[in-house]
């Protein structure tokens, strides 16, 4: 495959002049991502070394998350899902701003989706939104800030970035990805080339999604309840989710009933009076994160009813 750089250095620098206007009114992020380091743009100085130098944007480092030492006090980043899926979030470059790697359409040409996995590839679009924002006002200089992320160079030779397994990896998530993407304005962008600099070139790797942590709901049935002949029966269930099973559940409190505490993710209750009865439980993952839970039931009294005589009518 030939790289040819596409821009001189003056006009990419009278670009970021007129674009970091836009990327200073045009603020978009991402609160969790699942990548780690950067891509690389390059400079137009930066001709020597392998197809990655030679295709310099001109454009820098692009940074995948906020963790990155970018001095940016907004968290950010992108998240490639685990399997086939879109790709959401945004990456920063302190030269055109924020990268959306999950733009709306209408798209430049197929296929018609924001960035996607499908396999061990990626496929799709990005978009450079500060230059999306000076379209919409008429001031890009014919520019999209469109970047395609698998296709085929002018000579038809394929290209693209492609999900590359660690052989030392010790989990799913300890892969990286290679390959180049395209951007007609800009050339070339680097996914990953050399681990050995620092900030690593072009290096991207998939961490571990930040788990949101354990979850605890719970509920009493029937509610309201009704007592009848002096006792009303409660089904109390509690239902944890995003911890590490197994889960172990204590019952505190039952608000009285009988019984008035117990392990497990259910329990039934009887009760011999009227009012809010209130359930205390406690969940526990196998990494021993805690979370309580409170439900309530209303237990009603016994009906009335009234028994009149009734007096025949001749």
């Amino acid at each position: 495959m030939k790289f040819l750089l596409r821009h001189s250095g003056r006009r990419i620098v009278q670009l970021v002049m007129l674009l970091l206007f836009f990327s200073a009114i045009s603020v978009a992020y991402g609160t969790h991502s699942n990548t780690l380091h950067w891509l690389w743009g390059g400079s137009t100085n930066d001709l020597q070394g392998g197809p990655s130098l030679e295709t310099a944007t001109g454009v820098g480092w692009i940074s995948l998350t906020s963790n990155n030492p970018t001095g940016s006090s907004i968290e950010y980043g992108v998240t490639i899902p685990t399997s086939d899926g879109p790709v959401t979030g945004y990456a920063w470059s302190s030269n055109l701003g924020w990268i959306d790697f999950n733009p709306t359409g209408p798209y430049p040409a197929p296929p018609n989706t924001g960035a996607i996995r499908n396999g061990d590839n990626l496929r799709g679009w990005a978009r450079i939104m500060s230059i999306a924002d000076a379209k919409t006002v008429g001031n890009s200089g014919g520019w999209d800030g469109w970047i395609k992320l698998k296709g085929n160079a002018g000579d038809l030779t394929p290209y693209g970035v492609t999900l590359v397994t660690d052989a030392n990896q010790i989990s799913p998530f300890d892969n990286r990805f290679q390959g180049h993407a395209w951007s007609n304005e800009l050339g070339w962008i680097s996914f990953g080339n050399d681990a050995s600099t620092n900030p690593p070139l072009g290096i991207v790797s998939l961490g571990n999604i930040p788990p949101p942590g354990l979850t605890l709901t719970c509920s009493g049935s029937p509610n309201p309840v009704t007592l009848s002949n002096g006792l009303a029966s409660v089904a109390w269930t509690a239902f944890a989710s995003n911890g590490v099973q197994p889960y172990t559940y204590i019952w505190n409190s039952l608000g009285g009933g009988s019984p008035n505490s117990g392990s497990g993710p259910s329990i039934n209750t009887e009760y011999n009076s009227i009012g809010t009865k209130t359930a205390d439980v406690m969940v526990t993952d196998s990494t021993g994160e805690e979370v309580n839970g409170v439900c309530e039931v209303q237990v009603n009294g016994e009906k009335d009813f009234d028994i009149k005589e009734i007096i025949p009518f001749f």
